[in-house]
């Protein structure tokens, strides 16, 4: 069963914002690769809903990180992916992310 992926408008404001600093900082490949790697990663989600981690201090928010630095929290709900954010944490490492 492939569960659906939903963002939320603060998850998808944060990736919006991801990219654009990506892009202001590296070159359009280094972009595009974010952007597929990112992708490819949500959706090994919607067949594997439990390939991220329990989030230790949340009960049923899980993370999976994209990169090394950046994390997606998400929470499963019935036949649902919410995507809860997309958080770099070299940002800001001390803000909850969700």
């Amino acid at each position: 069963m492939d569960y659906q992926i939903e963002w939320t408008p603060t998850a998808d404001r944060e990736f919006y914002e991801l990219v654009s600093f990506i892009a202001d900082t590296w070159s359009d490949r280094i972009v595009s690769e974010f952007v597929d790697k990112a992708y490819k990663t949500i959706n090994l989600l919607s067949t594997f809903p439990e390939l991220g981690i329990q989030e230790p201090n949340e009960e049923g928010i899980r993370l999976l990180f994209i990169r090394k630095y950046t994390k997606i929290y998400y929470r499963i709900e019935g036949d649902r992916i919410l995507i809860l954010n997309v958080f770099d944490t070299r940002r800001d490492p001390d803000s909850k992310p969700f």
